[in-house]
């Protein structure tokens, strides 16, 4: 049997690069598996269409289908990677909820309408692909910054160095 734990470090320490590169691929994963629970919804929308009325701020803006509207955005504050959010239209967050026009979320306490024009029910859809991809994320996160305290105690970039002082 062999033990896991070791007391040597090897490689290079992560940079703000390449923790932004495992940021960027940690988003692309979660927005792959989402569109792919989108992409299997029964109902929705067949193709993209104008939603919004003449005088509306958005007139003639069409709505996309949800699975070809989803983005993610990774922001930096001091070169370092200080969120990461994923970009979607409104009616992705109804599908989350299960609210419709008339329809309040359920548990929510609210009475319902008597007129339900759209009836919906909740779906983990989102949720479900963050939850299974965040410790790759948690563990990138941690490389990072316990490699960011390495270097500024030791003042090193090569962990193999660090670990010979």
């Amino acid at each position: 049997m062999t033990n896991p734990v070791t007391d040597k470090i090897d490689g290079q320490i992560m940079t703000a690069e390449d923790f932004f590169n495992e940021a960027k691929k940690w988003a692309d994963g979660v927005r792959s598996a989402a569109k792919a629970n989108a992409a299997a919804f029964g109902k929705g929308k067949k193709e993209s269409y104008h939603t919004y009325k003449e005088r509306s701020y958005k007139a003639g803006y069409e709505e996309p289908k949800l699975k070809n509207a989803m983005s993610y955005k990774i922001r930096k504050k001091g070169g370092e990677v200080s969120s990461i959010g994923l970009v979607l239209p409104r009616h992705g967050i109804y599908r989350a909820f299960g609210v419709g026009r008339g329809q309040p979320a359920e548990g929510s306490g609210k009475k319902q309408s008597h007129k339900v024009f759209i009836k919906r029910s909740m779906s983990d859809w989102l949720n479900k692909p963050i939850d299974d991809h965040l410790e790759k994320l948690a563990a990138a996160a941690a490389e990072y910054y316990g490699d960011k305290v390495l270097s500024s105690v030791y003042g090193m970039g090569n962990r193999s160095k660090i670990q010979n002082l």
